[in-house]
């Protein structure tokens, strides 16, 4: 996704301004993530910082992410934990024909410890998953999405669990979510179609639902809200985010630089 600062009919095409995540800083200016291009402005790795644990949660630690590339698309992701060494694993990527996800596969040591997942698409839009673990369905879930290309409702169908955390075939239970959205454009790493990854230097509620959203999550209805400011290129210049019922001692905020690119 290239960010435009002015409209199609006040400048050529070939003069367009388009910007890549650089830096992310907490509300403190300190570093928490930087992120690095190839020649072709493909990321090929974001740094996480210790300082990111001071802001959002006790015991982060210093991480990265490498990403490997096939036909233009990430078809390997390999995590670091470079603090404490503990949380190594490569996740394997695979695509169909048209270049939609249709498989993953999480590795830690040589060996799979991810389940299943099968990806539904219609008119090139993600509808919906099902996961399985073991051959057991772990949650089917509908994905809808509104005029603007954002994910509007969530149905999340999953079975009970018995007292071993299994699932009991045959039952059912299921939760809608809903979203609101503002109208600008993204923070951009050129991952648009990587609806599996998180590239912002935190783990977040909706984290499908955003990545697959054309615009900026503001309200996860009733829970957690994100505000923005936004830059003089209408892209998000700072999140802050609010969890419902949660008080923080410090601003759980992020702020965000951006680089130039042709």
């Amino acid at each position: 996704m290239l960010y435009s600062c002015q409209k199609d009919d006040e400048i050529p095409a070939v003069n367009k301004k388009a910007f890549v995540v650089d830096k992310i800083y907490n509300y403190d200016n300190d570093l928490v993530a930087e992120y690095f291009y190839n020649n072709k402005n493909q990321l090929i790795k974001k740094h996480v910082t210790e300082h990111l644990g001071n802001n959002y949660q006790q015991g982060w630690a210093s991480y990265s992410d490498e990403f490997e590339y096939h036909d233009g698309r990430v078809s390997k992701i390999i995590h670091k934990d470079i603090s404490h060494n503990m949380f190594n694993y490569v996740t394997h990527i695979f695509y169909n024909s048209n270049g939609k996800i249709i498989k993953t596969e999480v590795y830690k040591d040589g060996l799979q410890i991810s389940s299943k997942s099968n990806y539904r698409y219609k008119d090139n839009y993600l509808t919906g998953t099902v996961k399985y673990n073991y051959g057991t369905m772990v949650y089917r879930d509908s994905i809808v999405y509104n005029n603007t290309g954002n994910v509007s409702k969530y149905i999340y169908e999953n079975p009970e669990m018995n007292l071993f955390g299994e699932p009991i075939p045959g039952t059912k239970k299921t939760t809608i979510q809903e979203f609101n959205y503002d109208t600008h454009s993204r923070p951009n790493f050129n991952l648009d179609y990587l609806f599996i990854y998180e590239p912002l230097p935190f783990l977040e509620e909706a984290n499908i639902q955003r990545q697959l959203s054309t615009n900026n999550m503001t309200e996860f209805i009733g829970g957690t809200k994100w505000i923005y400011t936004y830059n003089e290129h209408g892209i998000p210049s700072s999140i802050e985010v609010k969890w419902k019922d949660i008080e923080t001692s410090l601003p759980m905020l992020l702020r965000i630089e951006y680089k130039e690119i042709e």
